[in-house]
């Protein structure tokens, strides 16, 4: 039996509220937190939600990064290879010139903005993608290779879900599987993780770029992987140099070290420090800080794709329920009784 906490938050509005109210305010379905790989507190919109298999949207690009990690110490991909060396279908299309890096990192170009209608190319990749009555093209695959948009070696940040399609296919075509068969070999299934899948559309093609479902708990064991150095027991999913790299960001952000960047298919909160966040619309989570060994897990259901308020709300949230764990919970708050 799980007791919801009393623990102060500041939440929606700038208020402070119960923890509990601001997770059933903010369309949470699932939240789990460990610290130092024990489960302290979990809290769900509905019996059973902890244990359902649910939708990660762009934490899926987190997962397929480490796949990338674990691929680039093995030495079977080379990150400063061009893209159309191991997908030589790339060279007719907009990526022709970009490097596995360069997708790695979201540096293909500074000049595109992810948005969520219709038009978009998000949007056309989603109508590609099921193949609607007005599917701009035949595949995901003809679409990355027909893209108008020309993508940059090395240009600056910008968030683009089509750059994760490109990596997911170079990374099959390097190892000839599946990437949702690749993922459970080489991450999901070390971890121990139940149920994970991967969607797939008409052609059969795994959705890269956004298409995981997993449950809360194994998403929580994701997040200890990378606290953990990349390893989980005795298992070395992913180097450890890797997971130092990640925490450094990318070496063009410059400025100051504080400063956020993204690398390999993660956001990082400050260059050099020790977080780490695997995101996804509609508010999907995983907060990883190694400074106080949590992992912080809220999957929900917000009503908007993107709600930059809220996400930034949430975070606080996050670091909060981690500085209280760390300093000692007054003696009637438990987390997880």
């Amino acid at each position: 039996m799980h007791g919801w906490p009393d623990l102060p938050v500041v939440g929606s509005g700038g208020r402070s509220q119960p923890l509990n109210d601001f997770l059933a305010d903010s369309f949470t379905t699932a939240c789990v937190i460990l610290q130092g790989g024990e489960t302290v507190y979990e809290w769900e919109v509905r019996p059973g939600a902890l244990t359902e298999v649910l939708p990660c949207f762009s934490i899926t690009k987190s997962v397929i990064g480490v796949v990338a990690g674990a691929l680039m110490q093995q030495g079977d991909l080379d990150p400063d290879r061009g893209a159309v060396t191991y997908v030589p279908d790339l060279a007719s299309g907009g990526y022709r010139g970009v490097t596995v890096r360069d997708l790695l990192d979201m540096r293909t170009g500074g000049d595109y903005r992810e948005t969520y209608d219709v038009d978009s190319e998000v949007g056309r990749l989603v109508a590609t993608r099921a193949q609607t009555a007005d599917a701009p093209f035949g595949s995901v695959q003809d679409m990355v290779c027909r893209i108008e948009r020309v993508g940059l070696h090395d240009g600056p940040f910008a968030y683009r879900s089509l750059d994760t399609e490109v990596l997911g296919w170079i990374i099959e075509r390097v190892t000839g599987t599946p990437m949702d068969v690749l993922a459970r070999e080489v991450v999901l299934g070390p971890l121990g993780c139940e149920g994970a899948v991967f969607a797939r559309d008409s052609h059969g093609y795994v959705a890269h770029s956004g298409g995981l479902a997993m449950r809360p708990i194994d998403l929580a064991r994701f997040g200890s992987l990378m606290l953990n150095s990349g390893a989980t027991g005795e298992h070395q999913v992913v180097s450890p140099l890797f997971v130092k790299d990640l925490r450094a960001g990318h070496p063009g952000d410059g400025g100051r070290d504080e400063e956020g960047s993204y690398r390999n298919q993660f956001w990082v909160p400050t260059r050099g420090g020790r977080e780490l966040l695997a995101l996804g619309i509609h508010g999907q989570m995983v907060w990883m800080d190694a400074a106080s060994d949590t992992v912080f897990v809220k999957l929900s259901a917000w009503p908007t794709p993107s709600d930059p308020r809220m996400l930034s709300t949430t975070y606080g949230v996050a670091q909060a329920c981690a500085s209280a764990l760390n300093e000692g919970l007054p003696r009637d708050i438990t987390l997880l009784r």
